[in-house]
């Protein structure tokens, strides 16, 4: 009879209540067939429902078959969700699909032949064996250093880990693995997005499915063309140059080795401050630049461009945008600033300003630290930053609402100063004080 009994199938079918003298020894055998781990007080069955093990060993004789209807109790669960049960050993239970055993205290994980889900952030997983119909496996902040072909797998989690290496994966999609000690990476055929933070990589592959590339703090210094690739997050390595992408809408690449970028025909951000850029061309299609603490001296007409962040540059002039509505190029050597049509916000402080033309739709205006001498009426501005220059003229604004100057307004000369009153903190004079200047510049008028 024992020899019959090879699954827990076969124990429910023949053995159940017919063969209590065999009983102890055919429970045993399929303990130890489904992996059971019953010496382990930590194990899976204890844990989950809430049992002791001095319940099943008593003067040091196991109880084999309470042992196995314990395991038997859950055999036919599909998704099973123990989270924070101080589990450290688990079982194989073949019709498993989906588990959640996240921060719990595994060291090692079994084959199950019909998982297709695999959740264990927070264990000591040192090993993972193959499971042929894996389609996801997340189990961040683990201790793998090696991780096996899953013929089946499309979703691969584990950031902070010590993956040293990892193998190409047939089925592969979507890749996170930051914060481990990855050197290099395969090629995967299927895979398109990848995040690979924090690791070693001194070089990466071409991969033919790619379009989010997310590797920063790496030791790159070259990129490949990527056919497809749409997002490129790459700050924090070492790189010299960057290729055309022919897909590629965002780019960045803070903090490398840059001296030159080339003409991307998709591109739409561009982020790429703490580089060693001289000169940018036009991107027919970007929106968004930064690019502060470069070297440049000019910059293009963008046909396309809406912000442009360019902080601690060298540049010298600046060309019209027509569709720019955000500027901000604080720390340079402008002298002059054209007539932008669509500008709303201008920040150009610490440059050498020594004049500001009409912006119809501008709102916002900071230039602290320049050399302006006056300041023409601005129809839509409501604040004002401007200290550190030279105004000797400032007319009536009518909309505005904020003011910071080396002067309060009520020092400057204008006959329509009444129809508004500020002061350098910033301050609106309203009111009583409001009135109380209109009633003593009106004494000085008849006086006249």
């Amino acid at each position: 009879m024992d020899k019959s009994i090879n699954t827990i199938e076969d124990y429910e079918k023949f053995c159940k209540g017919k063969c209590s003298a065999e009983n102890r020894s055919i429970s045993k055998k399929l303990l130890e067939l489904y992996s059971v781990n019953y010496k382990d007080p930590g194990n899976f069955i204890y844990r989950y429902n809430k049992k002791k093990i001095s319940n099943y060993h008593k003067k040091n004789v196991w109880d084999y078959t309470a042992l196995l209807k314990l395991y038997i109790k859950n055999y036919n669960l599909e998704v099973i969700i123990c989270t924070e049960m101080n589990i450290s050993s688990f079982p194989i239970y073949p019709k498993l699909k989906r588990i959640n055993i996240g921060n719990n205290k595994l060291t090692t994980f079994p084959m199950q032949p019909s998982l297709t889900s695999f959740y264990a952030d927070y264990n000591n997983l040192t090993t993972f064996p193959v499971q042929p119909n894996l389609v996801e496996y997340i189990a961040v902040s683990n201790k793998l250093t090696t991780f096996p072909v899953q013929p089946k797998m499309k979703n691969f989690v584990a950031a902070t880990n010590k993956l040293t290496s990892f193998p190409v994966q047939p089925k592969l999609e979507i890749f996170y693995g930051s914060g481990n000690l990855l050197t290099k990476f395969p090629v995967q055929p299927k895979l398109i997005i990848f995040y690979g933070n924090n690791n070693k990589l001194a070089s990466f592959p071409v991969q033919p499915e790619l379009k989010i590339f997310s590797g920063y703090g790496n030791k790159l210094t070259t990129f490949p063309v990527q056919p497809s690739l749409k997002e490129f997050h790459g700050s924090n390595n070492k790189l010299i140059s960057f290729p055309v992408q022919p897909s590629l809408t965002f780019f960045d690449g803070e903090n490398n080795n840059l001296t030159s970028f080339p003409v991307q025909p998709s591109l739409i951000r561009f982020y790429g401050s703490n580089n060693k850029l001289t000169s940018f061309p036009v991107q027919p299609k970007m929106e968004l630049f930064k690019a502060d603490n470069n070297n440049l001296t000019s910059f293009p007409v963008q046909p396309n461009l809406a912000q442009f962040h360019g902080n601690n540059n060298n540049l010298t002039s600046f060309p019209v945008q027509p569709k720019m509505w955000f500027f901000k190029a604080d720390n340079n050597k402008l002298s002059s600033f054209p007539v932008q049509p669509k500008l709303v916000e201008f920040h150009g402080s610490n440059n050498k300003l020594i004049s500001f033309p009409v912006q119809p739709n501008m709102v916002y205006f900071t230039g602290n630290n320049n050399k302006l001498t006056s300041f023409p009426v601005q129809p839509k501005m409501f604040h004002f930053e401007g200290k550190n220059n030279k105004l000797v003229v400032f007319p009536v604004q009518p909309n505005l609402k904020e003011y910071t100057g080396d002067k309060p307004l009520s020092s400057y000369k204008s006959d329509k100063l009444l129809k508004i009153l500020a002061v350098g903190t910033g301050l609106l004079g309203t009111g009583i004080i409001a009135s109380l200047a209109i009633k003593k510049i009106n004494r000085k008028t008849s006086k006249k």
